[in-house]
This record gives C-alpha cells, sequence and structure tokens, in this order.
C-alpha cells in the first residue's frame, strides 16, 4: 500500500513540475508578445500622428486641386 502510495505522489509531483514549466513557458511567451505589441502600438501611433500632419499640412496640398 504505501509503494502504491509513493509512487502515486512521485506521479503527482511530477505532473505539478510539468504544469509549472508549461505556465512558466507560456508566461515567458506572454511577455514577448506584450512587448512587440506594445511596440507596434507606439509605431502605429507615431505614423496616425505623421499621416494627421500630413493632411492637415495645406502648404503641401497648394498646387493640388481640390
Amino acid at each position: 500500500d504505501n509503494q502504491k502510495s509513493g509512487k502515486h505522489e512521485g506521479v503527482l509531483i511530477s505532473d505539478v513540475g510539468y504544469i509549472k514549466s508549461s505556465i512558466d513557458r507560456i508566461e515567458k511567451t506572454l511577455e514577448k508578445l506584450e512587448e512587440k505589441y506594445d511596440d507596434l502600438h507606439t509605431r502605429m501611433t507615431k505614423v496616425e500622428q505623421k499621416v494627421d500632419d500630413h493632411i492637415k499640412n495645406k502648404t503641401l496640398h497648394k498646387g493640388e486641386k481640390q
């Protein structure tokens, strides 16, 4: 009985370790994705601002017919 119980505990400890390492890998992946998202968001905001500035700059569009 003790041998079966010990084996069962060993399996549970192993499974918990595997789950913990999997969660750690997922957290690292999420951190990388968050960094990429933040960078992309910052870049997109800059592009939007430049486009807005360009559209509002009437001196660039003097020669164009509207």
